[in-house]
């Protein structure tokens, strides 16, 4: 929303689509074990689903805590653009 062309914006882009696999990442080169409140952050929690699943781990409420996570993360994203979206200065790029 506030890159000026669309070079700095596809800049952003890729920027923002690495951030989330940069904890992914560490988890899987490093040996260490999740813990519980990690389930509801939404990167973290699918990763951890996924490993579960590879090892035959019993996914007893992983499942939906990992929902909920993302679920939450994605309505205040949502909430978040829908403020920033309403202002006209930032649709229409008026500085007054």
């Amino acid at each position: 929303l506030y890159a000026r062309t669309n070079r700095e914006a596809q800049t952003y882009l890729q920027l923002l689509t690495l951030a989330p696999t940069i904890p992914v990442v560490m988890l899987t080169m490093s040996s260490v074990r999740l813990a519980t409140w990690m389930q509801a952050v939404p990167v973290l929690g699918q990763y951890q689903l996924a490993t579960s699943v590879v090892r035959g781990e019993p996914l007893s409420f992983m499942i939906l805590v990992a929902a909920l996570g993302a679920v939450a993360g994605a309505l205040v994203f949502l909430f978040l653009a829908a403020r920033l979206l309403g202002d006209e200065r930032t649709v229409y790029g008026r500085s007054s």
